[in-house]
């Protein structure tokens, strides 16, 4: 499944990026977002919560930043959620 968003804020592109910089800020913005534990610059810990219909779906695992691109303001994360038991194993792009 694919699911793709944007969103466009109201700040100048350096103030945004300057947000988009920080995971703490970030995780903020995401309901359902909380950070246990920032690793470095790159690496960020935490649990993401999803609520569907009367389902409850909890993945916590490890955001790494893999691509970094001042020039164009980009920047790409991957979430990693290990292995646990019958749950299986929840990535994304």
């Amino acid at each position: 499944m694919l699911i793709e968003t944007g969103f466009e804020l109201p700040f100048p592109i350096e103030q945004s990026w300057e947000l988009l910089q920080d995971f703490t800020r970030v995780a903020a913005c995401v309901p359902g977002a909380a950070l246990t534990e920032i690793v470095n610059e790159r690496q960020a810990k935490g649990q993401l919560t999803i609520r569907l219909w009367v389902l409850k779906l909890r993945c916590g695992g490890v955001v790494t930043v893999i691509e970094h691109d001042e020039e164009s303001h980009r920047v790409v994360v991957r979430p990693r959620q290990p292995t646990r038991g019958w749950l299986g194993r929840c990535e994304t792009r």
